[in-house]
């Protein structure tokens, strides 16, 4: 995302790191006739189209653009609200103060006062950030649903609505009224470059050792343009010795080794762990535990409808546990654990 030019400097030091952080990335308007370059607050003004759709191939930083925005308060809105639409209680919302309970059943918040308060001013002020839209395309069948209402303007009709999705599953999103962008990534060699110096702390003889290995790998090259598969490639040479394995099959799995090992290292205290080369050198317990993991998602990939998040039901059968699956566990850190409040309740969900 470019900043305009013609703007003025601003005087908010969090905007300022914002658009530092964001200025690598290039986005593009996807209009009727043309196709341009366009700032960061052309994106999020307030307009005639309240939905605006950011697509972008996966890894490209469209999650990690709705969170900036979050935290660095970016936008003039009263409320600004994240919404993962993989969660399970967000896409199940039949009204506002069921969505809004995401954040979670807070005794001294009255969550239907504030549903009531957006009501009253029919969303103005207010900016929903919609992710993953491509996880949850039933939403826009289900009229019922809170998501469908937002969307169709036949709630809170002022609300500012950002959804991301990827590339083929925003078809759906096509009838709605919207100003559609995409994000590119790292579009120019110089912003790699940049990128990768920056990783390696200006070490140039690392630096020109990257690019000399990675301009004889074409099937690496092309994914360097997508910011996460550059961090991945660069901790994959850092790890290797300054070298790429032969497939990229096996750079997944290399990273995939060293999220293990550091995991094992870090968080149980190993600091003697020898490196980890392949699935074979791994501990017996982790082995075990990626087995069970691959399992899970394997099945889940094959169910139909496909699932994607886990309940705990579901993962302490995967694994083994008799009980209540225990509060400390994410499977080496490969799991990302989710709570919901519901009433007295505490709800656990899983995803990778």
């Amino acid at each position: 995302v470019q900043e305009n030019p013609n703007k003025k400097a601003s005087q908010n030091p969090e905007l300022d790191a914002l658009l530092e952080t964001m200025r690598k990335a290039n986005c593009e308007w996807l209009g009727s006739h043309d196709t341009q370059t366009v700032p960061l607050d052309k994106i999020l003004a307030k307009d005639e189209h309240r939905v605006k759709l950011i697509i972008g191939a996966p890894g490209i930083g469209k999650s990690t653009l709705l969170r900036r925005l979050v935290k660095f308060q970016y936008i003039n809105f009263d409320l600004v609200l994240l919404l993962p639409l993989r969660e399970k209680c967000i896409s199940a919302a039949k009204n506002l103060p069921e969505l809004l309970a995401y954040y979670g059943n807070d005794p001294d918040f009255d969550f239907r006062s504030l549903s009531s308060l957006l009501h009253k001013n029919h969303g103005n002020s207010i900016m929903f950030l919609l992710d993953g839209f491509d996880e949850a395309v039933h939403l826009l069948k289900e009229k019922d649903s809170c998501l469908y209402q937002l969307l169709h303007g036949e709630l809170l009709p002022k609300a500012t609505i950002v959804i991301t999705s990827r590339p083929g599953s925003c078809s759906p999103l096509s009838k709605l009224p919207l100003n559609c962008f995409r994000i590119l990534g790292f579009t120019e060699k110089s912003q790699v470059a940049d990128f990768v110096q920056s990783f390696f702390q200006q070490d140039m003889a690392s630096l020109d050792k990257f690019f000399r290995e990675l301009s004889s790998r074409p099937d690496l090259s092309a994914a360097a343009y997508i910011p996460v598969n550059l961090f991945i490639l660069c901790s994959i040479f850092e790890q290797e010795n300054q070298t790429f394995p032969s497939t990229i099959t096996a750079c997944y799995q290399s990273f995939f080794l060293q999220l293990i090992f550091r995991h094992l290292r870090e968080k149980e205290g190993k600091s003697h762990l020898p490196a980890i080369a392949s699935l074979n050198d791994l501990p017996p317990e982790a082995a075990e535990l990626v087995r069970k993991l691959s399992q899970l998602c394997h099945d889940g990939l094959l169910s139909d409808p496909k699932i994607l998040v886990f309940d705990e039901k579901t993962v302490g059968d995967a694994f083994g546990f008799e009980g209540p699956v225990p509060e400390d566990f994410d499977c080496m850190g490969l799991l990302n654990v989710h709570l919901e409040e519901v009433g007295d309740t505490t709800i656990r969900t899983y995803n990778l």
